[in-house]
C-alpha cells in the first residue's frame, strides 16, 4: 500500500503490514530456521504466491469480461448467428483460472518437500493428496499438516484434480449466460475422470469456493510452519521511495505490527536528507535504535 509523504517527497510503497498480511504473506516475509533458506521450501514458498497473484489478475479479467457475454443473445438475435468469442474466452479464462489453483497446490507440494525432506513425500500433487487420506505418509510430516490434505481428499480435490487435468489434456468446455438467473452456466462433455458431463449452473460461484477452499487450506499449512518458527530478529523489507529499498528489524514470534521491530535503514538515509524515509515521524521503528529496545511500546 502507498502511503501519503510530505509534499514533495513523493509516496512510500509500505510492505511491512503484518496486520493485514495472511498467514502465507507472514510466512513469505518472515521465514528462517528451522527452515531451510533455498531449495524447494523457498521455491514452493514464492510458487503458492505467485499463483495466487496470477489467479487474481485473470479473476479480474473474467470480471471485467462477463457483462459482455449478453452481447451474444442480442447478435444472434440481430444476425442469427454468433461468433461466440466472448463465450470462448470466458470458458478459457475459467479454465485458466482452475489450473491456477491447482499450480497453488503445486506450490503447497513444494513447499513441503522442502520444509520436511526426510518425509520423502511424492512427486505429484495428486499423490500427496491420495497418500495422506490412505496413510501413506510418514510421521516426518506433522499430522496436523497430513489431516488437511487428506480432509482435502476426501472432499473437494479429486473434482478440482479432474477438472484441471481435461483442461489441460482435452478440449475446453463452453459458457452460456443464463437471462433467467444472470449466471454463468459452465459445461464440460466430459472429464477424464468424474461427472460425464460436468454441469455447473453457476461457474462463477463455483470458482470461488474453489478458491477459498484452496486458500483456506494453504493458509491453514502457511500457520502450522508460522508456529514452528524460532524466535529470532528477522531482517525484512518494510518498503520503497524514490527507488530506494527501506528494511526494518523485527523479532519472529512477537505479535507484530506495523510499529514493531527497528528500522534498519536510518544509518544510512539519515545521512542523505533527499531520501530520508517520509513516515519516521510516525513510526516508532524509526526511533528504535537498539535490540534491547525491542520491548518498547507498538514492538
Amino acid at each position: 500500500m502507498a502511503e501519503d509523504a510530505p509534499e514533495g517527497q513523493g509516496s512510500f510503497l509500505l510492505w511491512f503490514d503484518p496486520e493485514v498480511w495472511s498467514p502465507l504473506d507472514r510466512l513469505r516475509h518472515l521465514t528462517g530456521p528451522p527452515f531451510p533458506e533455498r531449495g524447494p521450501y523457498v521455491d514452493g514458498l514464492f510458487m503458492a504466491r505467485a499463483h495466487f497473484a496470477k489467479y487474481e489478475v485473470l479473476s479480474g479479467l473474467a470480471n471485467r469480461l462477463a457483462p459482455e457475454l449478453s452481447k451474444e443473445d442480442e447478435e444472434m438475435k440481430r444476425r442469427g448467428f454468433t461468433s461466440a468469442i466472448r463465450s470462448r474466452e470466458f470458458a478459457a479464462l475459467t479454465e485458466t483460472l482452475v489450473c491456477e489453483l491447482y499450480s497453488v497446490l503445486g506450490g503447497l507440494r513444494l513447499l513441503l518437500c522442502g520444509a520436511f525432506p526426510r518425509a520423502r513425500l511424492p512427486g505429484k500433487t495428486s499423490l500427496l493428496f491420495k497418500n495422506a487420506a490412505n496413510g501413506k505418509v510418514g510421521s516426518y510430516l506433522p499430522g496436523g499438516i497430513r489431516a488437511l490434505l487428506a480432509a482435502g481428499y476426501d472432499s473437494w480435490f479429486p473434482l478440482l484434480r479432474s477438472f484441471r487435468s481435461t483442461v489441460v489434456h482435452r478440449d475446453a468446455g463452453s459458457v452460456h449466460l443464463l437471462a433467467e438467473t444472470g449466471c454463468i452456466r459452465y459445461v464440460h462433455s466430459g472429464f477424464m475422470e468424474g461427472p460425464r458431463p460436468f454441469v455447473s449452473e453457476d461457474i462463477v460461484s463455483w470458482i470461488n469456493e474453489r478458491h477459498s477452499l484452496v486458500r483456506t487450506l494453504v493458509d491453514q499449512v502457511a500457520d502450522f510452519l508460522c508456529s514452528a518458527l524460532l524466535p529470532a530478529e528477522r531482517r525484512v523489507p518494510c518498503g520503497v521511495h524514490q527507488a530506494r529499498f527501506y528494511e526494518r528489524i523485527v523479532v519472529v514470534g512477537s505479535n507484530l505490527t506495523r510499529q514493531s521491530g527497528r528500522c534498519a535503514s536510518r544509518e544510512w538515509f539519515d545521512l542523505e536528507p533527499a531520501r530520508q524515509c517520509p513516515l519516521q515521524t510516525s513510526c516508532e521503528a524509526y526511533r528504535v535504535t537498539a535490540p534491547q529496545d525491542e520491548a518498547s511500546p507498538g514492538s
